[in-house]
């Protein structure tokens, strides 16, 4: 049941956020025709790149938020399908010692993927969620992301706060406190863990990789390894790009040993609320005519999965060495 709950008020928050986003970036007029299509113009870099574009850069508001809508429920059930089973079956490795705190590292944090599955995991897992102190988890992006993810981290707060069946997931999330740090020049020296005995501390980056950013990504991935000492690193990439890791993981070293683990899409189907926003958003500010450069964005089913997730998900899971 909890799923299914959570899959409803996780619709119903991200509706919410984009009543409350859209208007703000929407001109006097209110014609927002020219705010969405620059932004979709934007995204058809992730999945139709030319020749010497660029990835989105998600510092335009409007950017962020239509890839919330559209991949953030997927990213979600990206994380919980990973970490809810590691969880279970690897927590003498990955949890911290009875009474102590878990830190994360969430580098490239979009609008908190990794919070939100770790807070449903913590929920579905309920013993382990009763033996951690605390989760602080600093989130690592651009600033108009991180606003992004805080919006939708308060939305799906309020929804679950009014939900007496999710006293579980409220516990878990009130159990996470975030610290945001908006990615600028030198930004990598204010990433501070304070580390005391019998904590764990994790180094995470779901989907930051790609090959037309995978240098910056390494040399990003590297400094943030040496300098919070992760005991756990997990990598996600992109379809079909597993090798990706051996170019930029920080963690193919003898000090960390890897850990393969079958994870299962947990969460399936459609969110049927933001996916007919989306649709009157279409129908009010038409795009022009024959404009379907970018996957269906804005008249297409949102879901909880792709076809091309399901076929290959790639991911690296890996716990340092015991001394």
């Amino acid at each position: 049941m909890l799923h299914d709950v959570f899959k409803d008020i996780f619709d119903q928050a991200l509706v919410d956020l984009s009543m409350r986003t859209l208007p703000e970036l929407t001109p006097p007029d209110g014609n927002c025709e020219p705010v969405v299509t620059q932004a979709l113009d934007e995204l058809t870099k992730l999945s139709s790149p030319k020749s010497g574009d660029d990835l989105p850069t998600y510092t335009d508001p409007a950017v962020d938020l239509l890839y919330c809508q559209w991949y953030q429920a997927q990213q979600v059930n990206i994380a919980f399908s990973i970490l809810h089973p590691a969880i279970a079956t690897c927590s003498a490795l990955l949890w911290p010692h009875s009474g102590r705190a878990l830190h994360i590292v969430d580098f490239g944090c979009g609008a908190l993927a990794v919070s939100f599955g770790l807070a449903l995991a913590m929920a579905s897992l309920d013993d382990r969620r009763h033996s951690i102190s605390t989760v602080q988890i600093t989130a690592v992006d651009h600033p108009s992301m991180l606003h992004v993810g805080q919006r939708l981290w308060e939305c799906v707060s309020h929804q679950v706060d009014g939900d007496q069946r999710l006293v579980d997931l409220k516990a878990a999330l009130s159990t996470i406190e975030h610290k945001w740090i908006p990615v600028h020049q030198g930004w990598p020296a204010e990433v501070r863990v304070p580390r005391e005995a019998g904590d764990r501390v994790w180094l995470t980056a779901f989907h930051v990789a790609y090959e037309r950013n995978s240098p910056a990504t390494e040399d990003d991935l590297r400094v943030l390894s040496g300098t919070i000492r992760p005991d756990v690193g997990i990598l996600t990439f992109p379809s079909g790009k597993r090798r990706l890791a051996g170019e930029i993981s920080p963690f193919l070293t003898r000090a960390f040993e890897q850990h393969r683990l079958d994870a299962t899409f947990q969460l399936s189907g459609t969110l049927p609320k933001i996916t007919e926003w989306r649709r009157t958003l279409r129908a009010e500010s038409p795009l022009p005519r024959g404009y379907k450069r970018h996957g269906g964005l804005l008249w297409q089913d949102v879901t909880w999965t792709e076809e091309e997730q399901l076929k290959q998900p790639s991911f690296m899971l890996h716990f340092k060495r015991r001394e």
